[in-house]
């Protein structure tokens, strides 16, 4: 038995060893706290506070937190929270909104510690995070602005329809605290969730698809590959080049490619049985501008293939 503190609630935990991410996000649907590198501690989007110390929520075990005192967004004082939220909109640094929950909860630590920060602070403050949407510019601007307000007792203010004027960006500030706008962070009544078993190598052939170890695990419902798919696999925005599935006899184009999606009623049940897809490849050389360019006899079909 773990016990700890949550947002000020107190917590026993006695279920399996997983990452503190995995049971906030898919055990308490906590939607701020995002998942963008697979455990890899390398994007920064599920930061919360640890005893008033930033810590990457994926690098955490659940094991590990007996004592703890722990704070997502969730648990933000209102007033500091709005604050936060708003200069964010205010700024303009808030896009798709995926890295914001992250970035609020490092301002947040940063303003706690230093209230009036410089540019250079604030932005060596934010480098262990990735956006790749707004850049950083106006994520800088953003916590200059949060310390400003906060230390004058004043709230952020910004126009929101009056003719003539910039208006944030739709759902801004909902997408700045981390309020469930992406499907992962959506849930209904008897809803499945799945996960995708993608190539492991950038060019290979896949010569056979084994998916029964992960069809015999409890909670599985369906385990789809492209023979699942009705009429074409083929998708795009505009030209419709990329397989939905890679099917048995065709060639990987790089290490995202899909072989299958597990459907099961856990998302941690998905992504375990996801992980027992047997696949067999003929792994092949990688392509690159230099390989390409030292055969000049390849070329590309439209089907994708290469031809000589």
């Amino acid at each position: 038995m773990v016990r700890f503190t949550l947002n000020g609630k107190n917590i026993e935990y006695d279920g399996e060893e997983i990452s503190l991410l995995r049971w906030l996000r898919y055990t308490l649907r906590i939607a701020s706290v995002k998942d963008g590198c697979s455990g890899q501690g390398a994007c920064g989007a599920c930061l919360i506070e640890i005893d008033g110390k930033a810590k990457l929520a994926c690098r955490q075990k659940m094991a590990d937190m007996e004592g703890k005192n722990m704070v997502t967004i969730e648990g933000f004082p209102k007033e500091l929270k709005e604050t936060l939220g708003r200069a964010f909109v205010a700024s303009g640094a808030v896009q798709c909104g995926f890295c914001s929950p992250g970035m609020l909860t490092r301002t947040k630590n940063l303003l706690t510690n230093n209230p009036n920060p410089t540019r250079q602070e604030a932005a060596q403050a934010v480098k262990p995070h990735l956006c790749r949407c707004t850049g950083y510019v106006k994520i800088v601007d953003a916590i200059l602005l949060a310390a400003e307000k906060l230390r004058d007792g004043k709230s952020v203010e910004y126009d929101t329809h009056e003719i003539g004027k910039s208006a944030p960006k739709f759902q801004a500030y909902e997408r700045a605290v981390g309020e469930p706008l992406f499907a992962d962070g959506m849930y209904f009544d008897d809803q499945y969730l799945g996960a995708l078993h993608l190539s492991e190598h950038p060019r290979a052939r896949i010569l056979k698809i084994d998916t029964s170890k992960a069809e015999a695990v409890e909670g599985v419902v369906k385990v789809l590959t492209y023979k699942d798919v009705p009429g074409k696999r083929r998708i795009g925005m505009i030209t419709k080049d990329w397989d939905a599935y890679i099917a048995e006899g065709e060639i990987t184009r790089y290490v995202g490619d899909v072989i299958a999606c597990v459907i099961a009623d856990k998302m941690l049940t998905a992504r375990h049985a996801a992980t027992l897809i047997d696949v067999e490849y003929e792994v092949l050389e990688p392509l690159t501008d230099m390989t390409l360019a030292e055969h000049s006899d390849i070329r590309i079909h439209e089907s994708g293939n290469l031809l000589k």
